[in-house]
């Protein structure tokens, strides 16, 4: 018989089914946050992804699940991560409610997508609490409402997960709903729990009700588009592939179009920045014989001024000289004024001529 063995790992990483990958992410990196404590045992740890990313935070991690392929995929990949990682995780292939012996206690014990393949729940969750020290968590995903898996034994609903809590468990945290899954966290406590279901819960339920109802009507139509395809007689489906693929040649054919549009487009785009660049350069330039116009025009000016100065006092000059050649002229004309310029005529005559 041939067993059928998670590989939430692969799918965790995109390499096995990537339709479901953003929903394994969610799920992992949720129990991740929420996984506070530094000894942690995780299990159905699976693959080992959950236990490999704890002890890539420094986390103590014991990780126990039923395949031995699934601990030996996990030891594999454990070989791959940096020394510190590989010292702080182990795994061990076991089965939880059959083993006796733990050499310690755990702040947080992970279940995650468990309790949904066992009918003893209970009995379960009694022998995690034993293991769990003062104050620590359980933290618990299952699988939302019906799933078709072979290994499926309970469907869990809002109800269903508020009853895990007892005399010794109480919901530390608000219920995650992860469209697929629903999570919670378990503390242990002395305290009396009593279950609380409250607006905010019901609106959250209904919302997953509401994503799952929207996933399922996209698988149902996914599938009878299909069927009506399985329907579709060979010749038509022939003539319909040949269509097909004109219009494929033809959106080739458009696709190199535009790439070669885009390419002239960015050759224009680079010849406009460089007859930017020349038209600044130009304005520049202008600019700057401008401004040597303007100290030209400026130097100009005051060599005109200069000129009027001089024009203004040249002018004033002959006045003063004319106005000095009348009182000679008036002078001379005079009695006594002949009087004085024959003397002077003498006198400087005097002066020239010696002795």
């Amino acid at each position: 018989m041939n067993k059928s063995i998670d590989r939430i790992s692969e799918v965790y990483n995109g390499v096995l089914d990537t339709s479901f990958q953003e929903d394994a992410r969610g799920r992992i990196h949720w129990i991740c946050e929420n996984a506070k404590g530094e000894n942690i045992l995780d299990i159905g740890c699976s693959q080992g992804i959950v236990s490999i990313l704890l002890g890539r935070e420094g986390k103590k991690v014991l990780g126990i699940d039923l395949s031995d392929k699934s601990i030996d995929y996990a030891n594999e990949v454990l070989l791959e991560e940096e020394e510190a990682t590989i010292n702080l995780v182990n795994f061990k292939c076991a089965n939880f409610m059959a083993m006796e012996k733990y050499e310690q206690k755990f702040d947080y014990i992970i279940v995650g997508h468990v309790l949904n393949q066992i009918t003893d729940t209970k009995r379960f969750i009694q022998k995690a609490l034993t293991l769990l020290n003062d104050n620590g968590r359980i933290i618990i995903t299952v699988p939302f409402g019906i799933n078709d898996h072979k290994n499926h034994k309970k469907t869990y609903y809002l109800l269903d997960v508020l009853k895990l809590q007892d005399n010794h468990l109480i919901l530390e945290e608000q219920i995650k709903f992860g469209g697929s899954w629903i999570g919670v966290i378990l503390k242990k406590s002395s305290e009396e729990q009593t279950l609380n279901i409250n607006e905010s819960l019901l609106h959250e339920l209904e919302e997953n009700f509401n994503f799952l109802e929207k996933y399922l009507r996209g698988t149902l139509i996914q599938n009878v588009i299909e069927k009506d395809i399985n329907k579709i007689p060979v010749k038509e489906k022939e003539s319909n592939d040949k269509k097909l693929q004109t219009y494929n040649e033809q959106i080739l054919k458009k696709d190199k179009e535009i790439k070669e549009l885009k390419n002239q487009i960015s050759k224009n785009d680079k010849d406009i920045k460089i007859l930017k660049r020349k038209e600044k350069a130009a304005l520049t330039e202008a600019q700057n014989l401008k401004n040597q116009v303007i100290i030209v025009r400026k130097e100009k000016i005051k060599v005109q001024e200069d000129l009027l100065h001089s024009y203004k006092k040249e002018e004033m000059l002959l006045v003063s000289y004319q106005k000095l050649l009348k009182r000679y002229h008036a002078l001379s004309e005079s009695k006594l004024g002949r009087l004085t310029l024959a003397y002077w005529r003498k006198r400087r005559s005097k002066s020239f001529g010696g002795k």
